[in-house]
C-alpha cells in the first residue's frame, strides 16, 4: 500500500485532471518532462512528493499558465532549506560546443531515473577515461540538463586529482557544509565527524554532487551521500577507482574519445561564419590527425578561427609531424587546453614504474601491446608485464581490445615521441634517449670485458661501462635504439668526444 502524505493528494489529482483534459498518457508526460513513468504515478497518488521543477515543467508541457506552480504545498517550495536560503547552484558553466555523446548521456539518464525512491540503482556514478578525452565537459553538459529534477540543487566541486592543487577531502566537506547551511562555528573539526554531518544534511535533502577530477578513492570516500535520501552524486576522474565498484558498487562509464561523425560535426559547427571553409574532407583529416580527442580539437577550432584560408595548409603541416604536433594543439595563455601540458601533469602523477613503462612501450609499441610485447621491452617476467598493462589501463593510459591485449589512448603516443625521448628522472639523473635514425632493436657489443649487453630486442643495458659520449654514440648506431644515460643531457645532435658519460640500467 502507498503511503499518502498530508497535502499532496490535491496536487496529484490536479495534475491528472489537467493531464487528461490534453488526452495526454501518464507515458507521454512523463517523456515530455524527462521523468520517469512510475514516479509522475507516484506524484498522481500522493505517494511521491511534487518538486518545483516538475510543477513548472508540467504547467509549460500542458500550457496551464502556472497552475500546478501555485498548488504546490506550502512546504515544497523550498524544501529543506530553512531561513530564505537560497538554491544551490554551484555548477560551472558547460561547454559550448558539445556534441555527441548520445549514447553516454542516455545511460546517464537511465541510472538516474532509477535512484531510490523510483528503484534500486545505485546513486553514485563514475565518468572515467584518459586526459583530455571529455569527462568534465559530459559530467557538466548532462549535470545542467538535469539539474533542474533536484529540488535543493547542485553541489561542485574540482579535486585537484593529477595536480598539484590536489583538495583535501576536510576542507572540500567544510565548502559544502557551509553551502548545506551550517555556521562556521558549527561545522565539526574532524574528517569522520564532518562526513557524518554532511550526510545527515543530504539524508533530507534531495541535491546532484558534482566531484570533478578526483584522485582516489580516498579522497572521495568522505565525499559520497549516505544511503537515506535521494542525493545522486557524479564523479569523474582519470583513473578507474575500481575499489568504488568493488566496495560500494559504484559503476564506471568508460569515455573514449570522440565517434569521427561528431568530431568532424564539432569543427564543422565551431567554426562556422569564420573565414576558413572547413569542407568534411578538411574536417575529417584534421579530426583524425587529432585521434578524436576533445580537448586537440578544441585546440583546432581556436587556430581555425584566428586563421584565414590560406594559413591551413600549414597548420594540417604541422599536425602531420609528430614533433611539432603537441605545439599546435595549445591555447595560448590557457594551460588547461593545451595537450602538451595536459598530459605532462598526468605523466607527472604517475607511479615511476607506469611512467617507465609509458616512456619505453609509447615508442616502441605504438600500435597494439600485450603482455609478451611488454615483457620483452621491459625486461620483465610476462606476469608482471600483465600487472603492469593492468596499472596502466585503471589509469587509462591502455584500452583494453575485446580479443586481447590493450590500445593506447588518444595522442599518448605521440606525445611520449614527442616528449619523453629526451626526458630526465630528476630524482636519479637518469636520462631517456632513443636513436631516432633506427626503429629497431639488435644487439650491441659488449662495451668490455665482464659487461654483456641484453639480447636481442632488449633495450641496452650497460652498467659498468665508462668511456666518452661520442663513441658509444658511434657503437650504438643503428644498433641500440633505447639507451638511459647519466651526465650529459643526450639530444639529436652527436655529443662532443670529451663529454664524458656513463650508460647504466633504466
Amino acid at each position: 500500500m502507498i503511503a499518502v502524505e498530508e497535502g499532496l493528494p490535491e496536487f496529484g489529482k490536479l495534475l491528472r485532471t489537467l493531464r487528461t483534459a490534453k488526452s495526454m498518457s501518464l507515458g507521454e508526460l512523463a517523456k515530455r518532462v524527462n521523468y520517469t513513468k512510475g514516479h509522475l504515478s507516484r506524484v498522481e497518488t500522493g505517494g511521491k512528493r511534487p518538486s518545483r521543477a516538475l510543477a513548472a515543467s508540467c504547467d509549460q508541457v500542458l500550457n496551464t499558465g502556472g497552475t500546478l506552480a501555485r498548488a504546490l504545498p506550502d512546504d515544497t517550495r523550498r524544501p529543506g532549506l530553512a531561513g530564505g536560503q537560497l538554491r544551490l547552484a554551484q555548477l560551472p558553466v558547460p561547454t559550448a560546443s558539445f556534441v555527441g555523446r548520445q549514447d553516454d548521456i542516455a545511460l546517464l539518464d537511465l541510472l538516474l531515473a532509477d535512484r531510490p525512491g523510483h528503484g534500486s540503482a545505485p546513486r553514485s556514478l563514475l565518468i572515467t577515461g584518459a586526459p583530455g578525452v571529455g569527462k568534465t565537459a559530459l559530467a557538466l553538459h548532462w549535470a545542467s540538463r538535469v539539474g533542474h529534477r533536484f529540488d535543493d540543487g547542485v553541489l561542485y566541486a574540482d579535486l585537484g586529482g593529477f595536480s598539484d592543487e590536489e583538495a583535501e577531502s576536510a576542507t572540500i566537506l567544510e565548502g559544502f557544509l557551509l553551502a548545506l547551511g551550517l555556521t562556521r562555528d558549527a561545522i565539526p573539526a574532524g574528517l569522520s565527524e564532518r562526513a557524518g554531518a554532511y550526510r545527515n544534511l543530504l539524508a533530507s535533502r534531495q541535491v546532484l554532487v558534482v566531484l570533478d577530477n578526483v584522485a582516489s578513492t580516498g579522497q572521495v570516500r568522505p565525499l559520497m551521500p549516505g544511503l537515506v535520501g535521494e542525493s545522486t552524486l557524479l564523479m569523474t576522474s582519470r583513473r578507474l577507482l575500481s575499489g568504488l565498484a568493488v566496495r560500494e558498487g559504484v559503476p564506471a562509464l568508460p569515455l573514449a574519445g570522440l565517434r569521427m561523425g561528431d568530431a568532424v560535426e564539432f569543427l564543422r559547427s565551431a567554426v562556422a561564419n569564420h573565414t576558413v571553409m572547413m569542407t568534411p574532407r578538411l574536417a575529417t583529416r584534421l579530426a583524425q590527425l587529432c585521434e578524436c580527442l576533445p580537448l586537440a580539437l578544441i585546440a583546432v577550432v581556436h587556430h581555425l578561427r584566428c586563421a584565414r584560408e590560406a594559413d591551413v595548409p600549414a597548420l594540417v603541416q604541422r599536425l602531420e609531424n609528430e614533433h611539432s604536433r603537441l605545439d599546435a594543439l595549445a591555447v595560448f595563455g590557457d594551460a588547461s587546453l593545451s595537450v602538451r601540458d595536459v598530459f605532462w601533469r598526468f605523466y607527472r602523477a604517475l607511479p615511476r614504474s607506469l611512467a617507465r613503462a609509458v616512456r619505453v612501450l609509447g615508442l616502441r609499441a605504438p600500435g597494439r601491446v600485450d603482455a609478451a610485447v611488454a615483457a620483452g621491452l621491459l625486461g620483465i617476467t610476462p606476469d608482471a608485464a600483465g600487472d603492469l598493462l593492468l596499472a596502466l589501463a585503471d589509469a587509462n593510459v591502455l584500452i583494453p581490445l575485446i580479443h586481447g591485449g590493450y590500445r593506447w589512448s588518444p595522442l599518448l603516443c605521440t606525445f611520449a615521441a614527442a616528449d619523453l625521448v629526451n626526458h630526465v628522472e630528476p630524482d636519479s639523473g637518469h636520462y631517456f634517449a632513443t636513436d631516432w635514425e633506427t626503429p629497431s632493436i639488435a644487439k650491441a657489443p659488449s662495451a668490455r670485458a665482464g659487461t654483456s649487453a641484453e639480447e636481442d630486442g632488449q633495450p641496452l643495458r650497460l652498467d659498468s661501462w665508462e668511456g666518452t659520449a661520442g663513441s658509444v654514440f658511434e657503437q650504438t648506431r643503428g644498433r641500440a635504439h633505447t639507451v638511459v644515460a647519466r651526465g650529459a643531457a643526450l639530444t639529436r645532435q652527436p655529443w662532443g668526444p670529451d663529454d664524458p658519460w656513463r650508460v647504466t640500467a633504466m
